[in-house]
């Protein structure tokens, strides 16, 4: 569906301009949208400081700078108060990383919560994920298996709620959530516990017969969306559906991935570009006018895609952000 004019007018009025001379990408946006963290830098190939804007870009505080051993920044996610990311000691997806912590509101530096050292068998591609000041990440062990952490924050906590070969972990609402497959490249399944009490729970609706691998899944409590086995279907159902419903279909060579939730509104991003849908209204449009990806978080949805040769060392990003609202008009396709 063609981009609508309401869509384009929010694009406008929440456009972000990075400094004058700087690149700015965005990582993870607030639940409201008051605020995001992002990479800054002179160029797409010296962004080495990590940021928090709390003005549309115009009021930058400096979280973190790189220095060795540090070759980059990896994944992050933020919740409006604390922040996690992966500070990565190679360019290798699997190799060396620390994870930090940080509270916006405390005066003190970030801080290492969990590290890995050395290369370790079948290590998960590490994405942690917050909310509500409580982190979960998946970490590999010396026995190729992997174990699902969930850490509160304020109490400074990490506790391990599982081992086995697990995929990813997701927060959603009161619910921790992982992929696990029962044997080495077995059929995936889903597990969760109450992030409350600790004690397995069962997941909602259809939900609990979802069965992809490899999974991609995404989650804010009510809505839940996830793709199949081959990345090329994505499902969606929210609290109060009767069944899950199919929210596109995408042809071989073209896979979604990056599934995002907020509120009523399911994102992805596939080989050419990142798109938007309306649970409710079964519509959807394309908001990056090439690849690019969107961060959700509660009501916020902060939508970012590379403006000229994605190859060229001065390239900048076009950056806005979004409310779940500015997509509630969306007719049905």
């Amino acid at each position: 569906m063609a981009n609508p004019a309401a869509l384009s007018q929010a694009e406008t009025a929440g456009a972000i301009t990075a400094p004058a001379g700087e690149t700015l990408v965005p990582e993870a946006v607030a639940p409201d949208g008051s605020s995001f963290v992002a990479i800054e830098g002179s160029s797409v190939q010296n962004l080495d400081k990590l940021v928090l804007s709390r003005g549309h870009g115009s009021n930058l505080q400096t979280v973190s700078t790189l220095a060795a051993p540090y070759a980059g920044y990896g994944q992050m996610s933020f919740d409006g108060r604390w922040l996690v990311f992966m500070a990565n000691q190679s360019q290798d997806i699997t190799g060396a990383w620390d994870l930090y912590a940080w509270d916006s509101q405390g005066t003190a530096a970030p801080h290492i919560i969990a590290s890995e050292t050395v290369a370790t068998p079948n290590a998960p591609v590490e994405w942690p994920e917050l909310r509500n000041g409580k982190a979960t990440w998946v970490q590999g062990v010396a026995d190729g298996t992997q174990q699902v952490h969930l850490y509160d924050l304020a109490a400074g906590q990490d506790k391990v709620v599982h081992t086995g070969h697990i995929g990813a972990s997701v927060l959603a609402g009161d619910l921790l959530v992982w992929t696990e497959a029962l044997h080495i490249d077995g059929p995936v399944t889903l597990a969760a516990i109450s992030i409350g009490t600790g004690a397995p729970a069962s997941l909602p609706g259809p939900v609990a017969q979802v069965q992809t691998s490899p999974a991609t899944l995404a989650s804010d409590g009510t809505t839940w969306a996830w793709t199949s086995a081959d990345y090329l279907t994505l499902y969606t159902w929210r609290a109060g559906m009767p069944a899950a419903v199919t929210v596109h279909t995408t042809t071989e060579g073209n896979p979604m991935d990056s599934v995002g939730v907020a509120g009523d509104v399911v994102t992805w991003t596939d080989s050419t570009a990142t798109f938007a849908a309306n649970v409710k209204t079964g519509s959807f449009t394309q908001v990056t006018k090439q690849y690019g990806s969107a961060l959700t978080n509660g009501g916020a949805i902060m939508v970012y895609y590379p403006l000229g040769d994605v190859k060229s060392p001065g390239l900048k990003y076009d950056v806005f952000l979004l409310k779940t609202s500015d997509l509630a008009g969306l007719a049905t396709c």
